[in-house]
């Protein structure tokens, strides 16, 4: 995978904001945003292995919701099922940083994956969280 490292991100339900934080020995924190570029799938009842073959993704930005116009379609109720958000960012880690991943809000229950690797599972819609994603990506540099 030569030295250039790709991160798909899935996530399970609404993501509202989240940035990619390089946490150095010997530097300041960096925050980079990444709220643009994602692809968004209603596709339910497929799995992370699967998901590039199966899933029909559209372009959005987060904030997002899938819901907004539940309300006013012509079709009653609205949707409670899984749904996908996927990115691919271009990460060089190294040897002293540490990587996060920060979320402010995702409702209600998320299942994070980089390179189709759990990184971390959370519920609840009002709150941030975060996961330590190094090992992540430093082991898919090793294949």
């Amino acid at each position: 995978m030569n030295k250039k490292h790709l991160v798909a991100l899935f996530c399970l339900v609404l993501i509202c904001f989240y940035t990619i934080q390089d946490i150095n020995a010997n530097q300041l924190r960096k925050n980079t945003c990444i709220s643009q570029d994602w692809q968004y799938s209603e596709s339910s009842g497929i799995n992370i292995e699967n998901i590039d073959l199966v899933a029909r993704f559209v372009n959005v930005s987060l904030p997002h919701t899938w819901n907004a116009f539940d309300a006013v379609d012509p079709v009653p109720g609205y949707r409670r099922d899984t749904s996908w958000y996927h990115r691919e960012s271009a990460i060089f880690p190294n040897d002293t940083s540490r990587y996060y991943i920060y979320f402010e809000g995702s409702n209600i229950t998320t299942r994070v994956y980089i390179n189709k690797k759990l990184a971390g599972f959370h519920i609840g819609g009002y709150t941030g969280f975060s996961f330590d994603i190094t090992n992540l990506l430093r082991a898919s540099l090793k294949t």
